[in-house]
């Protein structure tokens, strides 16, 4: 699982129900999905604007199922 970078997916891969991502915040066109979405252009960004969001922030992965993370890049 790597945030925001391309994946390459097997067959079997592809078939899996998608992780649902939550955070505590975001930002307008940052929603929690986009680190997991494979654009390296786009991310999840925590609320900024008014009224700004207090820490700490999150962001929580559901894989539905316990995975082995191989690589979390930030």
């Amino acid at each position: 699982l790597m945030l925001g970078a391309p994946m390459a997916l097997s067959a079997a891969d592809a078939a899996k129900p998608k992780p649902v991502v939550t955070a505590s915040s975001h930002q307008g066109g940052n929603e929690p999905d986009r680190a997991l979405d494979g654009d390296r252009n786009s991310l999840w960004h925590s609320r900024w604007g008014e009224p700004k969001a207090t820490l700490p922030q999150w962001i929580q992965i559901d894989q539905g199922a316990a995975e082995t993370v191989a690589c979390l890049l930030y």
